[in-house]
């Protein structure tokens, strides 16, 4: 190993104390500013300064002059990206942007980081001009037409073609629209959706509406403009929603998570900290591979003054094959149309043994596709794709890459004769270890919280209010999404749950234990000493589960809905070594637990009282 020299070493204490300032390259209020924040990372790259400095201020982030490459982004749509700040192996650097409001205009990431290592963002806030959804408040409601009148949020734009209702980022241009708009920005000015994706909340509360699936939307209902920014749909659901009701819609034309607003890629030790994410068209943020992420007083949540009842339009945070630790500490979540955070490995396809140590393996989701699935030293886990059993165990020796989908990967191992029909496999070394602490998530769609590690997993002293399904979720699949993994070490403890709308504890794996009866996925999940104010009855419902305590839980409910009263508080199939112990539960009757296909479920010391 080479020495470092004095002066070798003076010249990196001297980068280190290193600042630029954005003032500097004319960052301005008023104006784009993403020229004047490009020519300042480009010098901080090149004098390899430790930190960026951004004045105070209101900031537009317009794609006409910002970076633009191809980008595969797990879980969003991945494609041609305009990025405003593209951070890209830089090492030890701070943005501190003095709590700035950046405001963004169509579709772009705002800030990409890849190949990078120790960095921080501080104290900003990103929103955009236009929202990616679509909002209408109903105002009147015509029981005898079988039609609901809705104003129209001001911010969105909209235009009625054939009596289908499109809405747009942009107000729709006139017939000689190609001759106005450059061909790098058609589609940005041109973005559309339809009306195939949507809910209902709670105009007053904000919060998503109990049992609101039954007011969902036909897939092309008809619609009428009664006057600019009011619309009538006409038989558009099988229950007539209710003056008051809120539809958010945000569509299923693709792309539709083309914007997601903070994306972290193949980096090592990231702290955001203070940061607020207004909204995103996909999530707020995104980790792929990547090691080490802290997230502190980072929220995402409805602007001030705002009457949009929607923050980002998919999950507040997501997290796919990242390893090290991810940390969450006094964070804030609010309307996000998916979950707070989804946290899991890929499951990729084993196609054939191409030679005696090789295997052909594919991404099958096609947000996973162009990540990378392993590297030399990492282990692998092959499973039957049916039960989801491992059946090996290897070493990774090389990967080799075809295309974003395809590659092979060389083990240490014999493999040709290993391999099993119909066989997944996943990677055993990038799975990280969580950590939550007094956070709150409240009215947001789905779930809380998706688990996918084997790692060790801590959620304590959090607040999990109105998510319209359940509390934590953990699943696994290798037919739909594609999500690895099986948790094997959870203690969640001294939480507050309160008007979930689906089961506080939700562990369904998509594994056929008809195949196997014996199959377990999930192991070792611990629910203790939390407070649950419950909308319902249903509390936990598991699947394949192997070592499950819910012990210590102080339960309570004023209103038990009649479509629970008919259910088990918990439900098991195919599982075992259940443990339901020394709760105290506010309600009329005994707690009702059903195991199908189950053994070893012991329940005592549970004291119900009305």
């Amino acid at each position: 190993m080479r020495h470092k020299t004095g002066s070798e070493g003076e010249c990196k204490a001297a980068r280190a104390t290193i600042e630029v300032n954005a003032a500097t390259y004319g960052l301005r209020e008023g104006e784009d500013a993403v020229p004047a924040l490009r020519r300042a990372l480009d010098d901080a790259k090149r004098l390899g300064a430790a930190r960026l400095d951004i004045a105070s201020g209101t900031y537009a982030l317009k794609p006409d002059f910002a970076s633009e490459r191809h980008c595969y982004i797990s879980n969003n749509d991945a494609g041609m990206k305009r990025i405003a700040f593209l951070l890209e192996e830089f090492d030890h650097f701070e943005l501190d942007a003095n709590g700035s409001l950046f405001v963004c205009e169509g579709m772009m990431v705002p800030f990409f980081i890849t190949r990078c290592r120790h960095i921080a963002l501080h104290n900003f806030r990103l929103d955009w001009e236009k929202p990616f959804f679509f909002q209408g408040t109903v105002v009147a409601s015509h029981p005898e037409e079988g039609s609901f009148d809705l104003r129209v949020l001001d911010e969105c734009a909209y235009e009625i073609r054939k009596e289908e209702l499109i809405f747009r980022g942009k107000p729709a241009p006139g017939a000689d629209h190609w001759k106005q708009w450059p061909a790098p920005l058609l589609t940005d000015a041109t973005w559309e959706q339809n009306m195939h994706w949507n809910m209902w909340f709670d105009e007053r509360t904000g919060r998503p509406l109990y049992q609101e699936g039954k007011y969902q939307l036909e897939p092309q209902p008809r619609v009428e403009q009664l006057q600019p920014g009011v619309v009538r749909f006409h038989h558009a659901c099988s229950e007539l929603p209710s003056p008051g009701m809120t539809l958010v819609v945000k569509g299923k034309k693709e792309p539709n998570r083309a914007s997601p607003a903070i994306v972290m890629s193949e980096s090592v030790d990231l702290s955001v900290e203070r940061v607020t994410v207004h909204h995103a068209g996909g999530m707020g943020l995104i980790g792929q591979r990547c090691e080490d992420v802290t997230l502190r007083q980072f929220e995402v949540r409805l602007p001030p003054d705002s009457q949009r009842i929607c923050s980002t339009t998919a999950d507040a945070t997501h997290f796919n094959m990242c390893k090290g630790s991810i940390v969450f500490e006094d964070c804030y979540f609010e309307n996000m149309l998916d979950d707070l955070t989804n946290i899991h490995g890929s499951y990729v396809r084993v196609d054939r043994a191409v030679d005696s140590r090789t295997l052909l393996c594919r991404f099958m989701h096609k947000q996973q596709a162009g990540l990378r699935f392993a590297d030399a030293g990492d282990q692998v886990r092959l499973f039957t794709r049916d039960d989801l059993q491992v059946y090996a165990m290897l070493d990774v020796e090389e990967v080799r890459e075809y295309n974003a989908e395809c590659f092979a990967v060389a083990f240490r191992q014999p493999v040709d004769k290993l391999v099993k029909p119909d066989s997944v496999a996943d990677n055993l070394t990038w799975q990280p270890e969580v950590e939550m602490r007094r956070c709150t998530v409240r009215n947001n769609r789905a779930r809380c919280i998706l688990l996918q590690t084997r790692r060790r997993v801590l959620i304590e002293h959090n607040h999990f209010e109105c998510s319209s399904f359940a509390g934590l979720s953990f699943g696994g699949d290798a037919g739909l999404w594609w999500e690895a993994d099986k948790v094997e070490d959870v203690l969640i403890r001294h939480n507050m749950f309160k008007d979930i709308h689906g089961p506080i504890i939700h562990i369904a794996p998509r594994i056929d234990t008809n195949v196997n009866p014996q199959a377990r996925y999930h192991r070792n999940i611990r629910v203790e000493q939390n407070e649950i104010e419950a909308a319902h009855g249903t509390l936990v419902r598991a699947h394949a589960v192997d070592g499950f305590r819910f012990v210590g839980n102080d339960v309570r409910t004023g209103s038990r809905t009649e479509a629970a009263k008919d259910k088990p508080n918990f439900a098991f199939t195919a599982s075992s070594d259940v443990l339901i112990a020394d709760n105290r539960v506010e309600w009329e009757s005994e707690l009702v637990i059903a195991g199908e296909d189950s053994s070893d479920i012991v329940q005592h010391g549970n004291v119900c009282k009305s």
